[in-house]
């Protein structure tokens, strides 16, 4: 923006430059700090400044400048600008921090150093302790919230203790050597008490049990089941109607149908006995023919024709694993130089790279310090192809090439609107700019050329601080030059306009059969308001012309005699009663109408005839 502030004091902003945005325009809003760049002349100042919206001003705090890093002098036609400088940006070199008022959204946050007892809030990383949260608060430390912004578990400042708001589902082992606090504690298996139990309440099946209680005996449910008289010690317990009574081991057998002495031996209903005077501890069984001896690891390693793994006792098949499946908590795999290969979907949450792919692989994932992400392909028709999920395809990379092929009508996008679309609909090619601003071919080089695919043949040529020329089958035809325009050959026109006196040499003329015919005037063609019917815009009436959407209408093209061409462009102005305007007749059309009361349009109209053929062409720009 500019600023007509003289000296070193608080800026009052001015207009905006061509091209760029007030600071409101920009998002700045009142109050709200901005890093800034002032430009005078040869003097610049860099600094942090607060915006204020209320008569446009913007204070100096300068970290840079001509003025040995003080405040410049302005001279009362400087120009202000927000920017970032280098320090200001982020920087993967591991060198500077990341601070943001912001959220830090992505798909993976990983943590690679340890964190200490003077961090805020942090999360980090060992080899040893795995993921750590670190926290620092004055009342919790930590603090886990579900997404209702509720309480789950906190660990209060200062303690080792861990407080669980809600209900704690264990469905295995819970082991505590400290002391645990809960709000509700919920075990759906087994609890296993080795010292002492205590309880302000105890409920069985939602009744309360106390020292008073009754306890309701025999055997049905939720019933303590009683004993019978004649119990002795070593007898078997049997269930007697409403109790329980003793049985001895004979008295057993006979209930059973049993017998007192086993057989023994490898056959149907023997028992089996141990075969084996050096059964030991951790050691496995294996049948013999007449009951079970033990093996040792290392036995069962020759047994089953098997090793074990290098520098460990862990058992490593020579074989497929052809059954089975690896489940959740299984562990580490650790395959070594081996390949793993499958013909399903390897499944998980994030697929790491860690060396480079080569010109060997098959389709492959890599990864390099230098590169980055490398992705190898190796197929017949194209060694890449990325598809959308709908299973179409985007782009591919064709085998053996460096290229990237997009199908028809698949369009590369460029800025937040996709406002540049560069793509092939099947018949033509298009770079289509759709945005709000210029379409700019900006080159460094000395020159800009439109050529054949050859390269033989010269359509037109854009020189850098030269001329721009125009060709016709690789010859010049038409030039600029500092003194204006060079025409090589014949100027065919039906009139020309103004006097002529800086028409000097050559001849300007028409004859029958060559002719050059220029449809243009000066003056806007009013078109009048258009609420119903069909506008046919009339080249007589010049090639500028406007028209008021009053009403729903129809757009047809201009007529056309054989081998002419004409253009005529028109300014659309809706009214508050603008109706639908229907594009009809024309073989292209490009854009499109709104009925909003006071939306302006530019409206080009094309019509050329080829001899046999005519071609029309509608293009639709809005101004809003």
């Amino acid at each position: 923006m500019s600023t007509s502030t003289t000296g070193t004091g608080t800026i009052t902003l001015g207009s905006a430059l061509t091209g760029f945005q007030t600071f409101d325009g920009a998002g700045v809003t009142n109050g709200q700090t901005v890093r800034y760049v002032i430009e005078d002349g040869d003097n610049f100042e860099i600094g942090s400044g607060a915006y204020t919206t209320s008569g446009t001003t913007l204070a100096r705090g300068a970290t840079e400048s001509s003025n040995s890093d003080n405040a410049i002098s302005l001279s009362g036609s400087a120009t202000v600008f927000i920017a970032a400088v280098a320090a200001d940006i982020f920087t993967n070199d591991g060198s500077r921090s990341l601070t943001t008022t912001g959220v830090i959204t992505g798909g993976t946050v990983e943590a690679t150093a340890d964190t200490s007892a003077g961090d805020n809030a942090a999360m980090g990383h060992t080899s040893a302790e795995g993921l750590i949260l670190t926290g620092q608060g004055s009342t919790n430390d930590v603090t886990i919230k579900n997404d209702a912004d509720a309480d789950v578990l906190e660990i209060p400042t200062g303690t080792t203790n861990v407080t669980v708001a809600g209900n704690l589902g264990v469905g295995g082992t819970v082991t505590a050597t400290g002391t645990s606090v809960f709000a509700t504690l919920d075990i759906s298996g087994d609890v296993d008490v080795d010292g002492t139990l205590e309880s302000d309440a105890i409920t069985l099946n939602g009744t309360a049990v106390t020292a008073t209680a009754t306890l309701n005996t025999g055997i049905s449910n939720n019933n303590v089941p009683k004993f019978t008289s004649g119990v002795a010690d070593n007898d078997f317990l049997r269930v007697d109607g409403t109790a329980i009574e003793g049985r001895s081991a004979a008295e057993v057998l006979s209930d059973i149908g049993g017998q007192a002495s086993l057989t023994f031996g490898i056959s149907n209903t023997n028992a089996v006995k141990i075969d084996s005077a050096s059964v030991a501890d951790d050691e496995y069984a294996r049948f013999t023919a007449a009951g079970l001896e033990s093996r040792a690891t290392s036995e069962v390693l020759s047994d089953i024709g098997a090793a074990p793994a290098a520098g460990s006792s862990n058992v490593v098949t020579t074989g497929a694993l052809n059954s089975g499946s690896i489940t959740s908590g299984f562990g580490t795999i650790d395959t070594g130089s081996s390949t793993i290969t499958t013909t399903g979907v390897i499944t998980g949450g994030t697929l790491e790279a860690t060396t480079d792919t080569s010109a060997g692989d098959n389709a492959a994932i890599g990864y390099t310090d230098a590169e980055g992400l490398i992705l190898t392909g190796q197929g017949s028709t194209s060694d890449i192809t990325l598809k959308n999920d709908a299973d179409a395809v985007v782009f591919t990379v064709p085998t053996g090439t460096d290229d990237i092929l997009f199908p028809d009508n698949a369009k590369a996008m460029f800025g937040a609107g996709s406002d540049l679309q560069i793509f092939h609909d099947g018949s033509n090619s298009f770079i289509r700019d759709k945005g709000t601003g210029l379409l700019v071919i900006d080159t460094d080089g000395t020159a800009i050329d439109l050529k054949t695919s050859s390269s033989t043949e010269y359509m037109a040529r854009f020189v850098k601080d030269g001329a721009v020329s125009l060709y016709y089958d690789n010859a010049v035809k038409l030039a600029t030059a500092s003194a204006g325009v060079t025409v090589t050959g014949t100027l065919t026109a039906t009139a020309i306009a103004g006097s002529g006196a800086a028409l000097t040499g050559g001849v300007l003329f028409a004859n029958v059969t060559d002719v050059l015919e220029v449809g243009y005037t000066g003056s806007v063609h009013d078109n009048g308001t258009k609420s119903s019917g069909t506008l046919t815009p009339d080249e007589a009436d010049g090639n500028f012309q406007k028209a008021v959407n009053g009403g729903a209408h129809t757009l047809a093209p201009p007529a056309v005699g054989t081998n002419e061409a004409t253009v005529v462009s028109i300014l659309y102005t809706n009214n508050a009663s603008a109706g639908a305007v229907t594009i009809s007749g024309f073989t292209k059309t490009a854009g499109v109408f709104s009925t909003t009361n006071a939306h302006e349009f530019i409206v080009r109209l094309e019509a050329i005839n080829d001899g046999s053929t005519t071609f029309s062409f509608c293009t639709i720009e809005a101004l809003q």
